[in-house]
């Protein structure tokens, strides 16, 4: 591992450098005989980092699940090769959501907010469409405006908002496979 790397804490949302001392990386060969006798083994990888900004100081961590290839080495130590991610890849434990949402906030829309956190690496289309319910729940709750449907929600608060605050609402609501062909 490099001595010092730039990175950007996802709750704070400050730019850092890393130091050795802000995290550390563990990997974890798993094979049995049997699997290690057909050349198979999974690879586990664990990070966890702590923001080194003094005013935020939280934790990151990180795992991630891999296939291998397993061969022996009369010579030296068994030996694994990552293939390829199994299961769900990488998935990230801490934060469980990037910063906070005010207490005012509705339980209901903190919940599709924190969920759609969880399950982004997972499901990024599942993880949009919360993002898009928890978006119409706080238009909802905001702006007191129910319509037939997000769009027509989002058309009927344009005049009352922020031109930037209406253009990020409505990259939400986008699909997005629609963002980049509109893009291209």
């Amino acid at each position: 591992m490099a001595p010092h790397r730039s990175w950007t804490c996802s709750i704070c949302g400050r730019h850092a450098t890393l130091g050795r001392a802000d995290e550390t990386h563990k990997r974890l060969d798993l094979g049995t005989e049997t699997s290690e006798a057909d050349g198979q083994a999974f690879t586990v990888f664990g990070s966890l980092i702590r923001c080194p900004n003094p005013d935020c100081r939280e934790y990151h961590l990180s795992v991630s699940a891999h296939s291998a290839a397993y061969a022996y080495n009369p010579h030296g130590p068994d030996k694994y090769d990552v293939k390829g991610t199994v299961g769900v890849g990488r998935f990230q434990f801490i934060p469980s959501t990037t910063a906070p949402l005010s207490t005012s906030v509705p339980a209901s829309v903190q919940e599709d907010y924190v969920e759609a956190y969880l399950i982004r690496g997972l499901s990024p289309k599942a993880a949009a469409t919360l993002a898009r319910r928890a978006l119409q729940g706080m238009i909802r709750d905001f702006w007191g405006v129910s319509k037939a449907n997000l769009h027509l929600e989002l058309v009927a608060i344009k005049d009352r908002c922020d031109p930037d605050l209406y253009q990020a609402m409505m990259d939400v609501k986008k699909p997005r496979q629609h963002r980049r062909s509109s893009r291209a």
